[in-house]
């Protein structure tokens, strides 16, 4: 998958974990495009290689000269700071039930906008949110004919 990345490929993976919950839930179908460290900025999730030799998909939390803090958003604690040169893709979008989200949409940026900064919401307020969210894509998908 790496090397795909690197060789400019965008590529499909799996959702294992829940460390981006709510915004990623696992068995999600991610969808990632090789990461351009000159375009990544503070709410982007990025892919980067553990020390365990696994992808990792987290946000980017802050930015600085030649390394980014990175934090899945449901975690306490900070991975710490990666160097742009491990960070290999940037996750463009989901596939849900098939139905795919678009991370560039503006209405999936105000939730995970919303869920960052309320953080931590009660499980009802994220339930209630989440379904808001999943049935406005819906009627998007709808109207434009996906």
């Amino acid at each position: 998958m790496i090397d795909l990345l690197r060789n400019g490929h965008t590529v499909k993976l799996r959702a294992t974990g829940f460390s981006m919950v709510p915004t990623l839930w696992p068995y999600m179908n991610l969808i990632a495009r090789p990461a351009v460290s000159s375009e990544l900025s503070c709410g982007d999730i990025v892919l980067f290689n553990s020390e365990k030799d696994a992808l990792i998909a987290h946000r980017i939390v802050k930015v600085g000269n030649n390394s980014m803090l990175i934090q899945g958003d449901s975690c306490i604690c900070q991975d710490g700071w990666i160097n742009n040169d491990e960070i290999v893709g940037k996750v463009i979008g989901a596939e849900v039930f098939g139905i795919k989200l678009s991370m560039t949409w503006s209405g999936f940026r105000i939730y995970t906008r919303l869920m960052l900064s309320s953080s931590p919401m009660s499980h009802k307020a994220n339930n209630i949110l989440a379904t808001a969210i999943y049935n406005a894509i819906n009627l998007k998908n709808k109207l434009i004919g996906k």
